[in-house]
C-alpha cells in the first residue's frame, strides 16, 4: 500500500477575478507545478478570498 501524504500549495492571482476561467487556469497551474506523476488525488480543496 502506498504511503499517504499531504501537500499544500497556494497561488495568488495578479488581479481580483470572479471569472471561472481564471480560477480554472490557476488550479491547473498549481497542479502542474506539483509535478505529480501517476498519483491518485483523493481530496482537493479550493478556497478563495478577497482582499
Amino acid at each position: 500500500m502506498a504511503e499517504r501524504a499531504a501537500l499544500s500549495k497556494a497561488r495568488t492571482l495578479v488581479a481580483p477575478s470572479a471569472h471561472t476561467d481564471d480560477l480554472h487556469h490557476a488550479v491547473y497551474d498549481v497542479l502542474d507545478g506539483c509535478g505529480l506523476q501517476r498519483t491518485r488525488i483523493r481530496r482537493l480543496a479550493l478556497a478563495t478570498e478577497t482582499r
